[in-house]
């Protein structure tokens, strides 16, 4: 007959907190604990990802949306396997399932599951950067944290003024955040730092492009270029103190990988980014 092992609802509750579900293992209801972590994470990201993704708020939204993003699987995963194992007292009996091998047997599939998901969500669907340096100030500072959308471009191309992450063309291993200025097909020139598209003065809002002494002075001026079908002019919103188009030409729509839409830190500069 089975070994029968009374379950401690602690050590029930502290093993899904630690790394759900195996504190539902622990007490015999491994299929339920798996169908209630994906119930939570699918709510997080129905419920949760959009608001912080469109919202734009203080420090206290953003706790609120964090809070809302990490509570519910940290509190009720932990809670439910505490109740069963309350429930079932002393006559639990021993599964195949309580081994020492099986635990650690399904360590090993959820660290690794949880590896692939966060994998396939930094290329597919979003990922966030840490801005290293002040070329896009005062939009973004020195150490922000932002969130770009990779699914942002899938039925169309960046529009006039997003913000986009990619691929610096010289060395692709390092991630630059730009502004897009002008579209494919359309001719750009630099005169005296104001930018035109199509020979027309391009209006670009003053909020974000940034005053100062000139270091880059040779690039004050662009000849006029006419980009390519697949071609963009990025600027930093620093304009003195960027490394972007004016130096190494257009950008290629392939080395684009998403539209910036978020910076959730600090968080008393929470909000969304246009």
């Amino acid at each position: 007959m089975p070994e029968v092992k009374r379950r401690r609802p602690w050590l029930a509750a502290l093993a899904n907190f630690v790394l759900p579900p195996l504190g539902h293992m622990y007490v015999g209801r491994l299929g339920r604990g798996i169908a209630l972590g994906l119930l939570l994470a699918v709510l997080g990201l129905l419920l949760v990802g959009p608001a912080m993704m469109r919202l734009a708020g203080n420090a206290a939204t953003a706790a609120a949306l964090l809070l809302l993003a990490i509570l519910p699987p940290k509190v009720l995963l932990p809670l439910d396997a505490w109740w069963i194992a309350r429930r079932e007292g002393a006559a639990y009996r021993l599964r195949r399932s309580n081994r020492w091998y099986a635990y650690l047997g399904m360590a090993v599939l959820t660290v690794a599951a949880l590896e692939l998901t966060n994998s396939v969500m930094r290329t597919y669907v979003v990922q966030s950067y840490k801005i290293p340096s002040s070329s896009m100030e005062p939009t973004l500072r020195l150490g922000d944290h932002i969130m770009v959308d990779k699914r942002a471009y899938l039925a169309g191309g960046p529009g006039r003024f997003d913000l986009v992450a990619f691929e610096n063309p010289e060395e692709p291993e390092k991630k630059f955040v730009q502004r897009v200025v002008a579209l494919p097909g359309e001719t750009v020139e630099i005169r005296a730092k104001k930018v035109l598209v199509d020979g027309v003065p391009l209006d670009e809002p003053h909020a974000y492009i940034a005053e100062g002494s000139s270091s880059m002075a040779s690039r004050d001026a662009l000849p006029p270029q006419t980009l390519g079908p697949d071609q963009y002019f990025v600027l930093g919103d620093n304009r003195d103190r960027s490394y972007d188009s004016r130096f190494w030409g257009p950008l290629p729509r392939a080395a684009i990988l998403g539209r910036v839409t978020l910076r959730y830190f600090p968080l008393d500069r929470f909000g969304a980014l246009g």
